[in-house]
């Protein structure tokens, strides 16, 4: 199978750079609190948290 990559050059508007970086913004916190909820559940009570029971709580 042959695989192939693709680049493309992005020339934002800067209200359009503006939403970009808030959603790079918005994503870093999303990750943080995601990571950090692992973390404190582990920590306290032995718990793992698996990517899917995450993943569900995040689409409501």
């Amino acid at each position: 199978m042959l695989t192939r990559c693709t680049t493309f050059r992005l020339y934002p508007t800067p209200a359009q750079a503006h939403q970009l970086l808030e959603g790079r913004r918005l994503h870093g916190y999303l990750y943080n609190a995601a990571l950090a909820k692992r973390r404190d559940r582990y920590q306290h009570w032995g718990i793992n948290v698996d990517y899917l029971a995450q993943q569900n709580c995040i689409s409501n």
